[in-house]
């Protein structure tokens, strides 16, 4: 049995019709533990020699820290970029799995820069999250475990062909992997994207790029969330739950508390966990 074998199959709670997948379970903490896994292990398949390259991420935290755990695991170099905003227990839970880590840049835009262009470009394989479509293969893995979950929770019953469906989906956005596993598995419900204010900013959610796995047809509803309000409500889920969750978690479940009025059923996940925050 590998480490990796641990990521994934992650509880899905609920607060009152609030459904939410507790994916700060995953092994290292985050949902990112995921993605990481199978983009590297989609590049292992393709190339006999992965032992001679160097894993290359641009992140604004948490898969930074996933990929880093994932070549431990694996016996492979990598190196990451982060932006200096990103936490200092963030970077230093990345160089304790043994990352080489460069904190030089102010954006997330810079980081995908220098990620692309890092070495001599032979042996070194730049992941690119942002549009790996590996990504979402992965967090439609997630998603199809929450619809079974979801089923067995509600109607006391596994998946059959009449599955059902939660009324709305909420989630703040990194890459759009998430959304989008979630909307595969869940077609009917509506789309709940989290909106940060321009002034403000929340580790994982709206890092400025371009959001390329998220085709512009698909019709996303936006929930604005101060860093204020996902702050107070992480603090509260803590308090009052008994949920060490992080911030961005914090905002998915305020946006799930607004949807509520307008929905009966929500699903919603939770990233990460506060360790990293404190």
């Amino acid at each position: 049995m590998s480490v990796l074998d641990l990521i994934g199959n992650t509880p899905l709670m609920s607060i009152g019709k609030i459904y939410f997948k507790m994916e700060m379970m995953n092994l290292s903490g985050s949902i990112k533990d995921r993605i990481a896994k199978a983009m590297i292990l989609d590049f292992i398949q393709k190339h006999k020699d992965y032992k001679r390259y160097t894993i290359v991420e641009a992140t604004s935290g948490n898969t930074g820290i996933s990929v880093a755990m994932v070549c431990a695991s694996l016996g492979l170099r990598c190196k990451i970029y982060a932006p200096i905003c990103t936490s200092n227990l963030k970077i230093k839970m990345m160089k304790a799995y043994g990352a080489d880590v460069a904190t030089v840049h102010d954006t997330i835009s810079e980081c995908i820069d220098c990620a692309k262009s890092w070495g001599d470009g032979r042996f070194h394989k730049y992941l690119d999250q942002f549009n790996n479509n590996v990504n979402i293969r992965a967090q439609t893995d997630m998603a199809r475990e929450a619809r079974f979950q979801y089923n067995e929770a509600i109607y006391n019953t596994h998946w059959d062909r009449n599955y059902h469906s939660p009324d709305a989906i909420v989630a703040g956005v990194g890459t759009g992997g998430t959304i989008m596993g979630l909307h595969k598995i869940f077609p009917d419900a509506k789309i709940f994207m989290i909106q940060v204010p321009d002034s403000e900013h929340i580790e994982g959610i709206c890092d400025g790029v371009k959001l390329s796995l998220i085709p512009r047809k698909l019709q996303l509803n936006t929930i604005n969330v101060t860093f204020a309000q996902a702050m107070l409500t992480a603090k509260w889920l803590a308090e009052k739950h008994g949920i060490h969750c992080g911030i961005s978690s914090g905002a998915n479940y305020y946006a799930s508390t607004k949807v509520q009025r307008m929905f009966k059923k929500i699903l919603t996940v939770f990233p990460d966990s506060g360790d990293r925050y404190l």
